[in-house]
């Protein structure tokens, strides 16, 4: 769903194995490149070394990268291109 600059992601699928945690939610950024920088910078677990990217989604494709939340939810910061 999407308004505006707000994108709210969900994902039907894979388990965390943790009673009550759901695979992953999307934040939306308009600066994957700061996004990340601060991320990096702060205690977070991350799941990806680099910035990836998926050209088939959305209009012209995403920009991502991915975090471990406490219950090991997938916490993804993405900017549609």
């Amino acid at each position: 769903m999407k308004f505006g600059n707000l994108v709210i992601e969900t994902w039907e699928g894979d388990s965390t194995g943790h009673s009550g945690a759901i695979n992953h939610f999307s934040l939306n950024t308009t600066d994957i490149d700061k996004a990340f920088e601060i991320i990096k910078a702060g205690k977070f677990e991350l799941i990806d070394s680099n910035i990836q990217s998926i050209k088939t989604f959305w209009d012209n494709g995403i920009r991502y990268f991915n975090i471990l939340g406490p219950n090991k939810e997938i916490i993804e910061f993405c900017q549609i291109l």
